[in-house]
Protein backbone atom coordinates (compact mmCIF):
# COMPACT_ATOMS: atom_id res chain seq x y z
CA UNK A 1 0.00 0.00 0.00
CA UNK A 2 3.12 1.94 0.22
CA UNK A 3 1.51 4.03 3.10
CA UNK A 4 4.35 5.95 5.47
CA UNK A 5 3.39 4.14 8.48
CA UNK A 6 4.57 1.09 7.94
CA UNK A 7 7.82 2.69 7.23
CA UNK A 8 7.97 4.60 10.20
CA UNK A 9 7.07 1.36 12.43
CA UNK A 10 9.58 -0.92 11.06
CA UNK A 11 11.95 2.37 11.75
CA UNK A 12 10.96 2.61 15.69
CA UNK A 13 11.48 -0.83 15.61
CA UNK A 14 14.60 -1.01 14.57
CA UNK A 15 15.32 1.87 16.65
CA UNK A 16 14.46 -0.18 19.76
CA UNK A 17 16.26 -2.97 18.76
CA UNK A 18 19.88 -1.17 18.86
CA UNK A 19 19.00 -0.09 21.96
CA UNK A 20 17.87 -3.45 23.44
CA UNK A 21 21.17 -4.83 21.56
CA UNK A 22 23.01 -2.06 24.08
CA UNK A 23 21.42 -2.94 26.85
CA UNK A 24 22.03 -6.92 26.65
CA UNK A 25 25.87 -6.13 26.06
CA UNK A 26 26.23 -4.16 29.50
CA UNK A 27 29.19 -2.35 30.30
CA UNK A 28 31.12 -3.42 26.97
CA UNK A 29 28.61 -2.88 24.90
CA UNK A 30 29.54 -0.17 21.38
CA UNK A 31 28.45 3.36 21.48
CA UNK A 32 27.56 2.02 17.80
CA UNK A 33 23.62 0.49 18.88
CA UNK A 34 22.51 4.45 20.54
CA UNK A 35 24.39 5.91 17.10
CA UNK A 36 22.21 3.88 15.03
CA UNK A 37 19.35 3.56 16.84
CA UNK A 38 18.70 7.49 16.61
CA UNK A 39 19.90 7.22 12.89
CA UNK A 40 17.39 4.79 12.81
CA UNK A 41 14.25 7.17 14.54
CA UNK A 42 15.13 10.43 12.99
CA UNK A 43 14.62 8.66 9.67
CA UNK A 44 11.52 7.58 11.31
CA UNK A 45 10.22 11.09 12.28
CA UNK A 46 11.51 12.41 8.67
CA UNK A 47 9.06 9.76 7.18
CA UNK A 48 6.20 10.39 9.33
CA UNK A 49 5.83 13.48 11.64
CA UNK A 50 4.07 11.71 14.38
CA UNK A 51 7.05 9.54 15.21
CA UNK A 52 8.75 12.25 17.36
CA UNK A 53 6.58 10.98 20.13
CA UNK A 54 7.22 7.59 20.30
CA UNK A 55 11.22 8.47 19.50
CA UNK A 56 11.52 10.79 22.57
CA UNK A 57 10.63 8.10 24.25
CA UNK A 58 12.82 5.56 22.99
CA UNK A 59 15.20 8.59 23.97
CA UNK A 60 14.48 8.32 27.40
CA UNK A 61 14.88 4.20 26.66
CA UNK A 62 18.47 5.09 25.64
CA UNK A 63 19.33 7.16 28.78
CA UNK A 64 17.92 4.41 30.68
CA UNK A 65 20.02 1.38 28.97
CA UNK A 66 23.53 3.69 28.24
CA UNK A 67 26.51 3.18 30.63
CA UNK A 68 28.10 5.93 30.61
CA UNK A 69 24.88 7.71 30.33
CA UNK A 70 26.49 10.18 28.70
CA UNK A 71 26.73 7.59 25.79
CA UNK A 72 23.14 8.63 25.04
CA UNK A 73 24.06 11.74 23.77
CA UNK A 74 25.08 9.57 20.32
CA UNK A 75 21.25 8.86 20.29
CA UNK A 76 20.70 12.59 18.77
CA UNK A 77 24.01 12.35 16.70
CA UNK A 78 22.52 9.94 14.95
CA UNK A 79 19.24 11.59 14.51
CA UNK A 80 20.86 14.98 13.24
CA UNK A 81 21.15 13.67 9.59
CA UNK A 82 17.86 12.98 9.17
CA UNK A 83 16.79 16.44 10.74
CA UNK A 84 18.98 18.04 8.06
CA UNK A 85 17.80 16.03 5.53
CA UNK A 86 14.58 17.11 6.59
CA UNK A 87 14.75 20.26 7.18
CA UNK A 88 16.16 20.96 3.79
CA UNK A 89 13.37 19.45 2.41
CA UNK A 90 11.04 21.70 3.88
CA UNK A 91 13.02 24.86 3.13
CA UNK A 92 12.95 23.35 -1.13
CA UNK A 93 9.36 22.53 -0.86
CA UNK A 94 8.28 24.88 1.38
CA UNK A 95 10.49 28.16 1.68
CA UNK A 96 11.44 27.21 5.37
CA UNK A 97 13.03 24.11 7.52
CA UNK A 98 10.74 24.89 9.95
CA UNK A 99 7.64 25.02 7.88
CA UNK A 100 5.54 21.70 8.07
CA UNK A 101 4.17 19.80 5.17
CA UNK A 102 0.38 20.19 7.01
CA UNK A 103 0.77 23.61 6.90
CA UNK A 104 0.04 23.51 3.05
CA UNK A 105 -2.66 20.69 3.10
CA UNK A 106 -6.06 21.36 1.03
CA UNK A 107 -8.03 23.06 3.16
CA UNK A 108 -10.83 20.02 3.51
CA UNK A 109 -8.59 18.33 5.73
CA UNK A 110 -7.85 21.33 8.15
CA UNK A 111 -9.41 23.46 10.76
CA UNK A 112 -8.52 26.66 11.86
CA UNK A 113 -9.50 25.66 15.62
CA UNK A 114 -7.45 23.08 15.84
CA UNK A 115 -3.44 22.52 16.60
CA UNK A 116 -1.86 22.27 13.18
CA UNK A 117 -5.15 22.24 11.65
CA UNK A 118 -5.72 18.79 12.73
CA UNK A 119 -5.90 18.14 16.41
CA UNK A 120 -7.76 18.65 19.05
CA UNK A 121 -8.47 16.94 22.43
CA UNK A 122 -8.70 13.04 22.20
CA UNK A 123 -12.57 12.10 21.69
CA UNK A 124 -13.72 9.07 24.08
CA UNK A 125 -15.90 7.27 21.43
CA UNK A 126 -13.17 7.56 19.24
CA UNK A 127 -10.76 5.91 20.93
CA UNK A 128 -13.11 3.19 21.75
CA UNK A 129 -13.80 3.10 17.88
CA UNK A 130 -9.92 2.47 17.48
CA UNK A 131 -10.14 -0.31 19.31
CA UNK A 132 -13.37 -1.90 19.27
CA UNK A 133 -15.63 -1.09 16.30
CA UNK A 134 -16.50 -3.68 13.37
CA UNK A 135 -15.08 -1.30 10.77
CA UNK A 136 -11.84 0.39 12.25
CA UNK A 137 -10.54 -1.79 15.64
CA UNK A 138 -7.77 -2.81 15.55
CA UNK A 139 -8.63 -5.87 18.56
CA UNK A 140 -11.53 -6.81 15.78
CA UNK A 141 -9.07 -6.94 12.92
CA UNK A 142 -6.47 -8.54 14.63
CA UNK A 143 -7.41 -9.96 18.08
CA UNK A 144 -3.97 -11.18 18.85
CA UNK A 145 -2.70 -8.20 20.23
CA UNK A 146 -5.36 -8.04 22.85
CA UNK A 147 -2.88 -10.50 24.07
CA UNK A 148 0.19 -8.63 22.98
CA UNK A 149 -1.79 -6.43 26.61
CA UNK A 150 -1.66 -9.75 28.65
CA UNK A 151 2.01 -10.23 28.01
CA UNK A 152 2.96 -6.45 28.70
CA UNK A 153 1.35 -7.09 32.17
CA UNK A 154 3.45 -9.84 32.35
CA UNK A 155 6.38 -7.79 31.31
CA UNK A 156 5.63 -4.93 33.73
CA UNK A 157 5.59 -7.55 36.43
CA UNK A 158 8.69 -8.77 36.05
CA UNK A 159 11.86 -6.33 37.39
CA UNK A 160 13.63 -7.30 34.19
CA UNK A 161 11.74 -6.51 31.85
CA UNK A 162 9.69 -3.55 33.27
CA UNK A 163 11.93 -0.66 31.39
CA UNK A 164 10.74 -2.26 27.70
CA UNK A 165 7.43 -2.68 29.44
CA UNK A 166 7.25 0.91 29.93
CA UNK A 167 8.41 1.70 26.66
CA UNK A 168 6.12 -0.01 24.86
CA UNK A 169 2.95 0.80 27.00
CA UNK A 170 4.24 4.62 26.51
CA UNK A 171 4.35 4.60 22.93
CA UNK A 172 1.08 2.79 22.69
CA UNK A 173 -0.93 4.82 24.93
CA UNK A 174 0.30 8.07 23.15
CA UNK A 175 -0.09 7.58 19.95
CA UNK A 176 -3.32 5.96 20.35
CA UNK A 177 -4.95 9.05 22.53
CA UNK A 178 -3.28 11.21 19.37
CA UNK A 179 -5.28 9.40 17.19
CA UNK A 180 -8.31 9.71 18.83
CA UNK A 181 -7.59 13.50 18.69
CA UNK A 182 -7.16 13.56 15.34
CA UNK A 183 -9.78 15.15 13.16
CA UNK A 184 -9.59 12.42 10.32
CA UNK A 185 -9.02 10.03 12.68
CA UNK A 186 -10.22 7.08 10.26
CA UNK A 187 -7.70 7.00 7.85
CA UNK A 188 -9.99 6.81 5.00
CA UNK A 189 -10.28 3.78 2.53
CA UNK A 190 -8.59 1.11 4.74
CA UNK A 191 -10.08 -1.57 7.03
CA UNK A 192 -8.16 -1.16 11.06
CA UNK A 193 -6.65 1.91 12.13
CA UNK A 194 -4.15 2.37 9.68
CA UNK A 195 -2.31 5.66 12.09
CA UNK A 196 -1.51 2.90 14.69
CA UNK A 197 0.62 0.77 12.68
CA UNK A 198 3.26 2.38 14.47
CA UNK A 199 2.07 1.12 17.67
CA UNK A 200 2.06 -2.74 16.34
CA UNK A 201 5.70 -3.56 16.94
CA UNK A 202 5.37 -2.95 20.67
CA UNK A 203 2.19 -4.32 21.03
CA UNK A 204 3.21 -7.59 18.61
CA UNK A 205 6.36 -8.24 21.35
CA UNK A 206 4.99 -8.74 24.63
CA UNK A 207 3.25 -11.86 22.55
CA UNK A 208 5.95 -13.36 23.60
CA UNK A 209 5.46 -13.19 27.02
CA UNK A 210 1.53 -14.41 26.68
CA UNK A 211 2.96 -17.21 24.38
CA UNK A 212 4.99 -18.59 26.76
CA UNK A 213 1.93 -18.39 29.37
CA UNK A 214 -0.60 -19.71 27.54
CA UNK A 215 0.79 -20.98 24.42
CA UNK A 216 -2.44 -22.77 22.99
CA UNK A 217 -4.84 -19.92 23.49
CA UNK A 218 -2.12 -17.67 21.97
CA UNK A 219 -1.52 -19.90 19.49
CA UNK A 220 -5.18 -20.17 18.34
CA UNK A 221 -6.31 -16.38 18.19
CA UNK A 222 -2.81 -15.95 16.29
CA UNK A 223 -4.29 -18.31 13.34
CA UNK A 224 -7.23 -16.36 13.47
CA UNK A 225 -5.62 -12.81 13.13
CA UNK A 226 -3.94 -14.61 10.37
CA UNK A 227 -6.54 -15.49 8.60
CA UNK A 228 -8.65 -12.19 8.82
CA UNK A 229 -5.90 -9.95 7.53
CA UNK A 230 -4.99 -12.81 4.80
CA UNK A 231 -9.03 -12.11 4.28
CA UNK A 232 -8.93 -8.60 4.40
CA UNK A 233 -5.62 -8.13 1.75
CA UNK A 234 -6.34 -10.84 -0.83
CA UNK A 235 -9.80 -9.36 -1.10
CA UNK A 236 -9.43 -5.50 -1.07
CA UNK A 237 -7.19 -3.56 1.60
CA UNK A 238 -9.44 -0.50 0.83
CA UNK A 239 -12.81 -1.61 1.84
CA UNK A 240 -15.88 0.88 0.87
CA UNK A 241 -16.74 3.78 3.39
CA UNK A 242 -20.33 2.31 3.06
CA UNK A 243 -20.01 -0.69 4.95
CA UNK A 244 -19.68 -0.54 8.67
CA UNK A 245 -19.33 -3.94 9.09
CA UNK A 246 -17.08 -4.82 6.19
CA UNK A 247 -15.83 -8.30 7.46
CA UNK A 248 -19.46 -9.16 7.53
CA UNK A 249 -20.85 -7.39 4.85
CA UNK A 250 -18.11 -6.85 2.03
CA UNK A 251 -15.32 -9.17 2.10
CA UNK A 252 -17.36 -12.62 3.29
CA UNK A 253 -19.83 -12.67 0.52
CA UNK A 254 -17.51 -11.91 -1.66
CA UNK A 255 -14.70 -14.71 -0.23
CA UNK A 256 -17.68 -16.86 -0.55
CA UNK A 257 -17.92 -16.24 -3.79
CA UNK A 258 -21.12 -13.95 -4.34
CA UNK A 259 -21.84 -10.81 -6.18
CA UNK A 260 -21.87 -7.54 -4.70
CA UNK A 261 -22.85 -3.77 -6.17
CA UNK A 262 -21.28 -0.99 -4.92
CA UNK A 263 -22.23 2.64 -6.77
CA UNK A 264 -23.67 0.49 -10.03
CA UNK A 265 -20.29 -1.03 -10.05
CA UNK A 266 -20.34 -4.85 -9.99
CA UNK A 267 -18.17 -6.76 -7.57
CA UNK A 268 -17.55 -10.37 -8.28
CA UNK A 269 -16.41 -13.14 -5.53
CA UNK A 270 -14.48 -15.18 -4.31
CA UNK A 271 -10.93 -12.80 -4.80
CA UNK A 272 -9.58 -10.00 -5.46
CA UNK A 273 -11.52 -6.77 -6.42
CA UNK A 274 -8.69 -5.31 -7.17
CA UNK A 275 -9.04 -6.04 -11.15
CA UNK A 276 -12.26 -4.18 -11.08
Amino acid sequence: MLFDHVEAAVLLLLAFHCLLRRREAGLGGGAIWPLAAGLAAGVSVAVNYLSLVPAAIIFCYAIFVCRPRRQAGLFIVGALPAALLLGWYHAACFGSPLALANTFQSDMFSDDKLILGVFGLPAPDVAWKLLFSLRRGLFITSPVLLLGLFGLWRMSMTRRRRPEALLFAGCCLILWLINSSFNHWHGGFSIGPRYLIPVLPFLALPLASAFARLPKITMAVAFISIALLLTTTAVDAQPPLAFSNPLGQYYAPLLAGRTLTIESVRIDGPLSVIRH
